[in-house]
């Protein structure tokens, strides 16, 4: 018997994470275990463990296998493997910490350490205060490596710790079939080109959980690939990262951002890859909010450890995050030349093929790289099917500087049956100057589908600068024929510079390539205690568009587009914007609700019905003689106690009267001119409906000096100082503003 070696006769010892496959493979087998106490610089086999014969091979926390070269442990018969001490390979290429043949029947549990360090040190070669160099100058270089071309029959397991500096490495590689699952609750790091974190090439018959760190950085770089069929599903309760950068924190100093090399700019790959089918989907998941410490009888276990029914006990759960530091998206879902498919996770709540309840995160860290956090489908790739849709209680974001950033991205092959966000999907990018760089939360691209899109949760993005648009909600399919909202959907912007002309856009919903129509339902589900709102203009296409406003606010510019359109307004509900129905018409119903058309357009209706409880709210420019118009190609109906109301853009100089309203038959009760009373304050503003003339008329005009009490001076330049404040845009806003 090799030194350090000592032979046991005793059961397999599983914890609760080996309660799995392996034991009813070996249930019932009395199996020695050859157990490693001291350090051992010789390769080991469970092959020939037992003085040439087969065996279990366990090195405990005082033992090691520390080898150059080659295999530190084979797993070559059906026998297990289990460290608990330490394997390691300190240089040299095609090395491997604990190799796994197919064919054989067993499992492999590193609740130790395997440290495939190679030495590579970066130096700061050119001496400008950063390191150059290459991550590592070994290759083929794997912790634990399962290979074919038979399958492997037993779980693969990781507790401990995984380090791995090789291009063209891994930390878990399963090369072939594995009849089992991957399971790493501890900590994986590697780092070079084209590594890996976890990579399974062969099919997964279990299922493959990350509950622990996974951290893969060079060029490159992905945190975890599936690349084979899982039959079960996929499970991250802990972190998976992925980078190509030697420094994933943005300086803080322009100066320093000068100084990086492009070694120190790479650009990994994805924090989480999936280009095979997952029968059970892909689960980013908590721990359940109402866990129960009871514990009845004293004995340190909770009464209910399991409250989610997961397997795992709810006190140790960890929330998933998965983020890449880069271009290349946190999660990335589809393959070039064929189809991928994610089942659905379970039924109910969970009927749904792809669940964050944690955090996915894109983010390009450095000035034009752009940022991803959730891509479905790729360029030149197969459809891409997810169960029953996506949904998201926890943190999609995608965050950028001077480049595009987006949430959510579908392209083309990408069906999805619906989106139900109860969560946050954002993006933000920052970008100066002339760099016109877009944030956008989600994004369907043309071939893909998705017809339903729910919203509990908010949906936003913010442009910093004055050149890029911000998006909240854009189809380019025109597939998106449904969109609830009952929380928060917004595109804002920060400006720079004052002095610089705004050009980019903040539009909330974006959905002009639709030829079918779209419903948009905005309802309140709170009891009051949050009313929705939705920031941002909205862009609809040539289909008749339907848009229930039944409660919170929506301020922006709604563009209703081509088509027979509908706009209703009830439940103290508030629309405030611009409003067009460019080549086409719409059908307006304002029971218990503000409409404020912000803009000096005519609108063509086929019907008109302001409520007892309503407000009409319209916009006279003096300067140009226009006004909002409400031109009605049938029946106005405006109720008792109806208001209208004024509000101006420009000055002006000599009383106007203009026809807000115009209806082929107009049925008209006592207005209510409340609202006149908000005009600029040197104004007078009346009403007149004519119910034979089918009309309702604002008039306006300047107060005259008397009526604002001038002493005489003021009044000899009363007209020469609104000739000077009408040239100031400041001086302007704050008069009309005045009230």
């Amino acid at each position: 018997m090799k030194s350090g070696l000592r032979s046991m006769s005793a059961g397999l010892k599983f914890g609760p994470s080996m309660v799995s496959l392996s034991v009813l493979i070996w249930a019932g087998q009395a199996m020695a275990d050859t157990t490693i106490s001291t350090a051992v610089t010789t390769p080991v086999a469970t092959a020939t463990a037992a003085s040439g014969q087969p065996d279990n091979v366990v090195i405990d926390a005082n033992g090691s296998v520390k080898t150059t070269g080659g295999a530190g442990v084979t797993l070559n018969s059906n026998n297990t493997v289990s460290n608990a001490g330490a394997i390691g390979n300190p240089s040299g290429s095609d090395s491997t910490g604990i190799l796994v043949n197919g064919g054989f029947k067993g499992s492999v549990t590193n609740a130790g350490t395997i440290d495939l360090s190679d030495g590579t040190t970066p130096a700061d070669n050119d001496n400008d205060g950063d390191l150059d160099g290459p991550f590592s100058t070994n290759s083929n270089r794997v912790g634990i490596r399962v290979t074919g071309p038979a399958p492997f029959t037993g779980d693969i397991t990781n507790t401990g710790t995984i380090t791995v500096q090789s291009n063209d490495g891994g930390g878990i590689i399963v090369g072939t079939d594995l009849v089992g699952s991957v399971l790493n609750s501890g900590t994986i790091t590697t780092f070079a080109t084209r590594t890996y974190g976890i990579h399974t090439l062969g099919a997964v018959s279990g299922n493959l959980t990350v509950n622990g760190t996974v951290s893969a950085s060079g060029d490159s770089a992905q945190g975890v690939a599936v690349d084979g069929a899982v039959a079960g599903g996929i499970i991250v309760q802990g972190a998976i990262t992925s980078s190509g950068y030697r420094y994933p924190t943005r300086p803080t100093s322009a100066d320093a951002i000068s100084k990086l090399d492009a070694d120190d700019l790479l650009q990994g790959g994805p924090g989480l890859s999936i280009t095979a089918n997952v029968a059970k989907g892909l689960l980013i998941d908590a721990p359940p909010t109402n866990i129960d410490y009871t514990d009845t009888n004293g004995d340190g276990v909770y009464d209910h450890p399991d409250v989610d029914g997961d397997g795992l006990p709810d006190a140790s759960e960890g929330t998933g995050a998965i983020t890449s530091y880069g271009a290349a998206p946190a999660v990335r879902i589809g393959a070039v030349g064929k189809a991928v498919s994610l089942g659905d996770i379970g039924t109910g709540e969970n009927a749904y093929g792809l669940i964050n309840r944690g955090t996915i995160s894109g983010q390009g860290i450095y000035d034009g790289i752009t940022a991803t956090a959730l891509q479905l489908g790729v360029t030149g790739g197969g459809a891409v099917t997810v169960g029953g849709g996506v949904r998201n209680f926890g943190t999609i974001n995608g965050s950028a500087y001077a480049a595009d950033a987006t949430g959510m991205v579908l392209n083309s092959g990408a069906r999805i049956p619906s989106i139900h966000n109860d969560g946050v999907i954002s993006a933000v990018t920052a970008s100066e100057g002339t760099t016109p760089a877009a944030a956008r939360a989600i994004v369907i691209n043309q071939g893909a589908s998705v017809a339903v899109l729910q919203n509990g949760g908010t949906i936003a993005v913010r442009a910093t600068g004055q050149k890029g648009d911000a998006v909240a909600i854009l189809d380019r399919s025109g597939t998106l024929t449904q969109i609830e909202n009952v929380r928060n959907i917004s595109a804002l912007r920060s400006v720079t510079d004052t002095a610089m002309t705004v050009t980019g856009r903040e539009i909330a919903i974006d959905v002009s390539a639709n030829t079918s129509g779209v419903r948009l339902l905005q309802v309140d589900t709170s009891a009051g205690v949050s009313a929705p709102q939705i920031t941002g203009a909205l862009l609809f296409g040539s289909g008749a568009d339907r848009l229930d406003i039944q409660a919170g606010k929506v301020t922006g510019d709604i563009s209703l587009g081509a088509g027979a359109n509908v706009l209703n307004i009830s439940g103290n509900a508030v629309v405030a914007g611009r409003l067009t129905a460019t080549g086409g018409t719409a059908a307006i119903t304002v029971g218990a609700g503000t409409l404020q058309i912000n803009g000096a357009d005519t609108v063509k209706l086929t019907s008109l019905n302001l409520g007892t409880g309503s407000s009409l709210i319209v916009t006279a420019d003096p300067a140009t003689g226009t006004a909002s118009r409400l031109d009605v190609a049938g029946a106005a109906t405006i109720a008792n106690g109806a208001k209208i109301g004024l509000r101006l853009t420009s000055l002006a100089s000599t009383p106007a009267t203009l026809t807000v309203i115009r209806a082929d038959r107009l049925t008209v009760g006592t207005l209510d001119t409340s609202l006149l009373s908000s005009v600029p304050y040197i104004y007078n503003a009346s009403l007149a409906a004519n119910a034979a003339a089918g009309t309702v008329n604002v008039t306006f005009g300047r107060k005259s000096a008397a009526e604002l009490q001038l002493s005489r001076p003021v009044t000899a330049a009363y007209d020469s100082l609104l000739t000077a404040v009408d040239r100031d845009t400041g001086l302007r806003s704050v008069v009309l503003a005045q009230t």
